[in-house]
């Protein structure tokens, strides 16, 4: 009795490249029409000019930092370049600002009046600031 051996048959598998050409070019045809194109940036409007305009208030984004000083015998509030030792000046300089939400920061040296450094608070809490902090100098 001879026995065969077994050989699996063959499989040539022959693909059509020709079909896959033709769909990558239809999917290619339909991306290019679907598409939106996207404006040159040099042709984009700019946003610089809007700022300019918005950034004509100087005390916008500085922070609320009152400084408290003795000067001739009467307590002095600065305020970046600010100075004046009437607190209804100081409250209408704080009623200024626009970042209320930052708070504020009193800053008072060792020979200041506890009463002044107490009217720059309250006049802080007056023009709106949420937080106030004091922060005492040496």
């Amino acid at each position: 009795m001879r026995l065969k051996s077994y050989r699996p048959p063959e499989n040539n598998l022959d693909l059509s490249t020709t079909g896959f050409i033709d769909v990558v070019f239809l999917l290619l045809i339909f991306f290019l029409i679907t598409s939106t194109f996207l404006l040159p940036e040099k042709q984009l409007q700019s946003n610089i000019a809007v700022q300019r305009e918005s950034a004509v208030r100087t005390n916008e984004l500085e922070p609320a930092i009152i400084k408290v000083t003795m000067t001739n015998q009467q307590p002095m509030f600065s305020i970046g370049m600010f100075n004046t030792s009437d607190e209804s000046e100081l409250l209408r300089y704080l009623g200024d600002f626009i970042n209320k939400e930052d708070g504020a920061f009193v800053r008072a040296s060792g020979d200041v009046p506890f009463d002044a450094t107490a009217k720059a608070v309250a006049a802080c809490r007056a023009s709106g600031f949420k937080i106030v902090t004091y922060v005492p100098t040496r």
